[in-house]
């Protein structure tokens, strides 16, 4: 079997070598697992060799299905879901009590184990403890990694057989257990059907072999550029004494991280680190000849125009004169920046749940976002204020657009299997519905309004009439899900792209295909014409953006390389630039004729799990993974003050009322108040038994909440960090807490599938909690204290009556 991209299917019916189960919660393991699974080399020794299920050794596992952000959000998994469960090898189960309470992970392994591959399931504890709910001793039921339908085989009837327990395969990624690496290794020697023995010891040499070529470069470095470190020496001398001490920290940082991942085997980023911290490498031309151009603009200190982003890009796009980016993100904001710059304009358009996208009206004075919290939301791009009511519906929207002569707007109603038409002044409904047999990924308008197309889970795109709404000719047919379609300029054609790794042109009159797809490496979620139509820019699942020719569908130069999935790729107005967004939370423009970047990316030096304003708006503070937290002054890109470092990733932080303080949350198991212009601490640590999730002051900055995995919410005193009365107790671990405005309330989200209010004197709660069908992961109070807003794993955010506890809104 060759060392390709389609082994799965060779010689057998499935497609997808492995199908990836894992809890939302657990999305960076399971991003992990996913790469790491699918750029797995395998040892030269073992390929084609007779594994132990009968085929050879394959030189690559790839496809590895892992979609989380696309499961349905009804009570059945849905056919996209079924389909993958059937065609894949096996099935990986992420194991932590996230997972062993998640009602999807629960579902895909027993729907997997009916079709009687249940010697086909491999398990990854990343958390939590095996068969903690049997009562085995020191633990409790709460730590429980396994999900229910990975220990009872199924009976006859196709449920659980709960008197029945199987002991799962399981690789053990915790530190103090396989650790990471020899856990990967295990599940891959499952899915290869070959010794673990034989893959530790060849990775073991190659590790080794890495090493020694890393430290050979290396020494090669030093001595041949010894003359060159004598002289940058005495230059340094010149600099301010404020430069020297700026470049040495960042130059013994990138030193002491190059050491670490010489350790890790990571040699050509080692490589790229060393050359920087030697300063022999300002311009990141070594870094560039290994194809690390990224490295320079993203983790190592330099002047940048903007700093944060909470969360992964899911689209961008520009707006009709070219001077404005606008972007949608998984955190719920759109943000609006400065193409020419990188700045942030105006503050972000919140939505209480992920955006999916986000485009200017034809005039460019507003904006139109997609939101998976069942609105679509219409907003002035000067003043980002909301413009009419929001277009509500009973699910999720993947998609909206503008009319060309932006009276209407158009959505892709996912959970409604519709599009649906609105008036974009008021946000009343225009027309009847576009009906689907399944879900709507995707709506646009022709450019001349009167055709809207449409793409659906049904691995087609369609075409209808913008005015009666009918359908015209048939379906426009692909071979997986349709991520896009779009007209062109003429509306001669339109342009399709989708999992099936190819995007296409099809007649407009005819509906028929108009020559050859575009072959990509990976699942395309985005393509786009060029203002001349004489290009296409396709985004995929590659982490590559390509420019294709469209009269001879040839790519154009090379791809333009991402460290993540690419959601989406636009071209500017004039043509000259392309935008594109990544999961690798960066944005990017790049110059269309040559494929280089153009000017900085929006990113953050590393993971941020949390991003805040000030109340005057100047400055932002971060929460990152790297143990810190920073106030940044958003207008420079410089931060203010020094790092506010803990034990562990920091969760979140918040300003107090008059912006002189700020709360820290940290996985240290502590929460701290800082001075936000000195970074130094204020008072005593807070110390809980677990990671602090979040912590927030009471409107007169006199009282801080914080919440935690060990089930208690704590009030204390800002100034000191005294505790204050008794803690909330919870059942289960508790995600978010918030004082109400008038200070004398907190409201807490619990993984226990509730919120609760509580009496903030007296520890007690306050009425019946704010029940959900799944952990709920926020909870907020209205700024006039009568409502309460919550948002939960069950696909749903609901508004309550804070005195009553009763729903005021539809879920």
């Amino acid at each position: 079997m060759s060392d390709g991209g389609q082994q799965a299917g060779a010689g057998s019916a499935f497609k997808y070598w492995a199908f990836i189960s894992y809890s939302h919660a657990d999305k960076k393991w399971g991003d992990w697992l996913h790469k790491a699974l699918e750029t797995y080399k395998v040892p030269k020794t073992l390929v084609g060799k007779a594994a132990r299920h009968g085929e050879p050794v394959p030189g690559r596992i790839f496809p590895i299905f892992r979609d989380r952000e696309e499961l349905p959000t009804s009570a059945d998994l849905g056919s996209v879901i079924a389909e993958a469960l059937r065609q894949s090898r096996y099935l990986i189960a992420i194991c932590s009590p996230r997972a062993a309470q998640s009602r999807w992970t629960n579902q895909e392994i027993l729907e997997y184990k009916k079709l009687g591959r249940e010697g086909r399931i491999l398990a990854l504890i990343v958390d939590g403890e095996p068969n903690a709910s049997d009562g085995k001793p020191g633990f409790t039921a709460e730590m429980e990694c396994f999900p229910e339908a990975l220990k009872h085989p199924v009976g006859p009837d196709g449920q659980l057989d709960k008197t029945q327990q199987r002991e799962p395969i399981a690789a053990d990624a915790r530190p103090d257990k396989d650790g990471k690496q020899n856990a990967l290794l295990k599940l891959l020697a499952g899915v290869l059907g070959v010794n673990y023995d034989d893959l530790k010891r060849r990775d073991d040499e190659r590790r080794r072999h890495r090493q020694r070529v890393v430290l050979a470069t290396v020494s090669s470095l030093l001595v041949a550029f010894a003359g060159l470190a004598t002289f940058a020496v005495s230059q340094w001398f010149r600099a301010d004494a404020s430069e020297l001490r700026a470049r040495k920290a960042a130059s013994q940082a990138e030193f002491s991280l190059a050491c670490k991942l010489i350790d890790l085997g990571e040699n050509r980023e080692a490589y790229a680190r060393l050359a920087y911290a030697l300063r022999l490498d300002p311009d990141n031309k070594v870094a560039a000849t290994m194809g690390l151009s990224c490295i320079g603009q993203q983790t190592i200190p330099r002047e940048r125009t903007s700093i944060v982003q909470s969360n992964d890009f899911t689209c961008a796009s520009f707006s009709p004169d070219g001077r404005w980016v606008v972007t949608a993100s998984f955190d719920g904001t759109a943000r609006i920046w400065d193409a020419a710059s990188g700045r942030p304009v105006g503050v972000p358009l919140q939505h209480s749940n992920r955006l999916w996208s986000a485009a200017f009206s034809p005039d460019g004075h507003r904006v139109v976002t997609a939101s998976t919290d069942h609105t679509a939301q219409v907003w002035d791009a000067q003043t980002s204020q909301r413009v009419g009511r929001p277009l509500e519906h009973a699910d999720a929207v993947y998609g909206a657009a503008f009319s060309p002569d932006g009276r209407h707007v158009v959505t892709a109603a996912w959970g409604e299997n519709a599009a649906r038409i609105w008036d974009a002044q008021t946000g009343q409904q225009v027309g009847r519905p576009l009906p689907h047999p399944k879900k709507v990924r995707h709506a646009a308008y022709s450019h001349d309004g009167r055709y809207i197309v449409t793409s659906c889970w049904d691995f087609a795109a369609r075409i209808w009439d913008a005015g009666t709404g009918e359908l015209q000719g048939q379906p426009l047919q692909h071979d997986d899900v349709v991520n896009g379609a779009r007209f062109s300029l003429d509306g001669r054609h339109v342009l399709t792209c989708s999992l099936d790794k190819t995007a296409r042109l099809w007649d407009a009159k005819t509906c028929k295909q108009d020559g050859p797809p575009l072959q990509h490496g990976g699942g395309v979620r985005w393509a786009a014409f060029s203002p001349d139509e004489r290009c296409i820019v396709t985004a995929c699942r590659d982490e590559a953006v390509r420019i294709w020719d469209v009269a001879t569908r040839q790519p154009i130069g090379s791809p333009l390389r991402h460290n993540g999935v690419v959601h989406s790729a636009e071209f500017s107005p004039d043509g000259r630039s392309i935008v594109s967004a990544s999961a690798d939370n960066t944005v990017r423009v790049w110059h269309a004729a040559t494929g280089r970047p153009a000017g900085l990316p929006l990113c953050h030096t590393n993971a941020v799990n949390f991003a805040v304003f000030s109340p005057d708006g100047r400055r932002v503070v971060t929460a990152c993974d790297d143990r810190a937290a920073r106030v940044w002054d958003w207008e420079t890109g410089r931060p203010v003050g020094k790092p506010m470092l803990h034990g562990d990733k920091v969760k979140s932080a918040h300003f107090s009322a008059d912006g002189k303080r700020i709360v820290t949350a940290s996985a240290d198991r502590s929460a701290r108040v800082w001075d936000t212009e000195s970074g130094r601490p204020v008072g005593e640590l807070m110390l809980h038994q677990d990671t602090v999730a979040d912590a927030g002051f009471s409107r007169d900055g006199k009282r801080v909440v914080t919440c935690s995995w060990d089930h208690t919410a704590r009030i204390w005193d800002a100034a000191t960090g005294q505790p204050i009365g008794s803690p909330l107790k919870d059942p289960q671990p508790l995600y978010a807490a918030q004082f109400s405005p008038d200070g004398r309330q907190v409201v807490t989200a619990s993984w226990d599938r509730f919120a609760q209010i509580w009496d903030a004197a007296t520890g007690r709660p306050v009425g019946a909690p704010l029940r959900h069908s799944g952990p709920v992961y926020s909870a907020a109070f209205s700024p006039d204290g009568t409502l309460v807003v919550t948002a939960s794993d069950d696909h749903t955010a609901r508004v309550w009556d804070a005195r009553t506890g009763e729903p005021v809104s539809q879920p």
